[in-house]
């Protein structure tokens, strides 16, 4: 890379790409925390003014991204039967993954997919199916809830023992309300949102449950500008608001 950027109100970031080295072919272009571009190539000369760096524009490509994302099949493994990420346990591979049409990966909606394993897991005292809510369930603001992940417990490294804690679910205003401006988009009829000071959802915990009263109401989608505030909880999927497409994808 050569020459340095002066970030603005709008651009935060801008990586100009030199052929000759290289260096900065696929990287990013962000606006607004939004990456717009992915770089491809320069002109004359890289990093002039007479010659801007050329982009792949993103948002173009986002239906065939969300189309062709390898999320697993042949690359995820379930592992079940076990607290431990490392040892005892059951693992069985993934064959299917069906990912929501309307998922959003710059604004984060629909947040959803389903696995499908290559074998069938025999149930145990360790190994069962969770309740799922009914289809537009409400769960009640100041209800407790359960968020359960193999997440790190500081913004650190992931930890190797599944951990639980009970949080608070926040009503859908006050959620609205505390996101108003974030990149990501909460929506009251598809997201809710739980957690405490000190606990909650954190990096690492993504796609694992939020249980209230023993059913899943919520799958762990994304925290705001940090994890585990009493200022900013974990938002979720909102499982019922998804049961009718469930069901429709697992007949």
């Amino acid at each position: 890379m050569r020459g340095t950027a002066e970030p603005d109100d709008t651009v935060t970031e801008v990586l100009h790409s030199c052929r000759r080295t290289e260096y900065d072919v696929g990287g990013p272009l962000l606006v607004n925390a939004q990456q717009v571009g992915v770089a491809s190539w320069d002109g004359y000369d890289c990093a002039t003014a007479g010659s801007p760096g050329v982009y792949a524009e993103v948002s173009y490509y986002v239906d065939w991204i969300s189309q062709n994302a390898v999320y697993g099949a042949g690359s995820i493994t379930v592992h079940a039967g076990s607290t431990s990420s490392t040892s005892s346990g059951t693992t069985v591979g993934v064959s299917t993954t069906i990912i929501n049409d309307s998922f959003d990966n710059l604004e984060y909606t629909d947040d959803i997919a389903l696995l499908g394993l290559s074998q069938s897991l025999s149930f145990s005292s360790t190994i069962a199916a969770v309740s799922l809510p009914s289809s537009g369930q409400q769960t009640s603001a100041g209800a407790t809830g359960t968020v359960v992940g193999w997440g790190s417990t500081s913004k650190s490294s992931a930890v190797s023992s599944l951990r639980k804690v009970n949080v608070a679910v926040w009503s859908d205003s006050d959620c609205q309300s505390t996101y108003s401006d974030y990149i990501y988009l909460f929506m009251p009829a598809m997201n809710i949102c739980a957690g405490d000071s000190g606990k909650g959802s954190c990096d690492g915990d993504d796609g694992g449950p939020l249980l209230v009263n023993g059913q899943q109401v919520g799958i762990s989608s994304w925290n705001g500008y940090d994890c585990a505030t009493s200022q900013y909880p974990g938002v979720f999927v909102e499982v019922s608001y998804y049961v009718d497409w469930i069901n429709q994808n697992t007949r």
